[in-house]
């Protein structure tokens, strides 16, 4: 089948690196036939600098800059939007696409028709593009192990924590129209990337496809911390806990009244684990508000079932929420 592909892109502030990735989407050895492009209202020379490279190319693109911010999440979810390829690639405006990105992709959405997602491990590099040791899959804890288990493992995996990162992603346009739009709370590629699974199967290239550029506004595994630093750190990040625990309560709700809105068939087993995790989190919401023994019980109580090793960090989690609970 011979595929129309987009590309979305958004940028911000993106002069810096703009170019680099630019360049490296058209010189891929298979050309996408289009680059669409919202801007969240740049105030540096970005749209310049955009406009000076695609009016080179024989590529159909367009440039759009929004009449207000709309954030990263539904920026994404406009530039999507207005993809009319039949396969469409997500890309940041600040990495470096390996040449045959899009053909290795293409492969895999031929070879599979019922898989509605592809993506890619990515190699680490600095602002220079110089390579970083390890790569986007250790840094995250992803195994491609994890998607040769049955679909109600991977997505409880998933549900756990987003293992398809954005910048390496590309889908197919007709699954659209069942997830959008993007809930409040969510960003665009877990939002995709857990739909996309709902409705079929997503595929991992193991192949490092992308130059994942590591800066200061963009950083997997900051700078090197002693284990005593790292325990103190982890124990300590109050705010990021709350906040963190707050959030994914926000958007396991919106997952559920999503998946009632729309009526969509969902396997039963799944719909539970949606549901449990949901009050795994209520509970960790209210840990710190409910009398401190009422709130031990219920850690212990998700610890004997299993629900920290299902929706959180495991055992770890559960050390740093009896220690915020017994700090107060």
């Amino acid at each position: 089948m011979n595929y129309r592909v987009s590309v979305a892109m958004c940028t911000f502030n993106g002069s810096k690196f703009i170019k680099e990735q630019l360049k490296s989407i058209i010189n891929q050895t298979r050309q996408p036939d289009e680059i669409v492009i919202c801007d969240d209202i740049s105030t540096d020379n970005t749209i310049k600098l955009i406009e000076s490279i695609l009016e080179e190319t024989n590529i159909e693109w367009s440039v759009l800059v929004n009449e207000s911010r709309l954030g990263v999440a539904k920026n994404f979810e406009k530039a999507i939007s207005l993809c009319t390829g039949d396969i469409i690639f997500t890309s940041d405006q600040d990495d470096y696409w390996v040449e045959y990105k899009i053909d290795k992709v293409l492969d895999e959405f031929k070879k599979n028709p019922e898989v509605n997602l592809v993506f890619s491990n990515a190699r680490l590099v600095d602002s220079n593009l110089i390579e970083l040791p390890g790569d986007l899959w250790s840094s995250i804890g992803f195994s491609n192990n994890k998607l040769k288990k049955d679909k109600i493992f991977v997505l409880e995996s998933l549900l756990k924590n987003n293992f398809v990162t954005g910048a390496t992603m590309a889908f197919r346009k007709d699954v659209l129209n069942r997830i959008f739009p993007i809930p409040n709370y969510w960003i665009h590629d877990y939002w995709i990337a857990l739909q996309c699974l709902l409705e079929g199967k997503v595929f991992a290239v193991p192949e490092m496809l992308i130059l994942y550029r590591q800066h200061d506004k963009n950083v997997i595994g900051a700078k090197k911390l002693s284990l005593t630093s790292k325990i103190k750190k982890y124990l300590n990040n109050f705010n990021y806990v709350d906040e963190m625990h707050s959030q994914r309560l926000k958007m396991s709700r919106e997952l559920i009244s999503y998946l009632k809105a729309v009526d969509k068939e969902v396997d039963d087993n799944f719909l539970r684990m949606i549901i449990e995790c949901s009050k795994f989190w209520e509970r960790r919401v209210n840990q710190l508000t409910n009398p401190k023994i009422l709130a031990l019980q219920d850690i212990m109580s998700d610890i004997k079932n299993s629900n920290y090793k299902k929706y959180y960090t495991g055992v770890r989690g559960a050390i740093r929420d009896i220690y915020l609970v017994i700090r107060g």
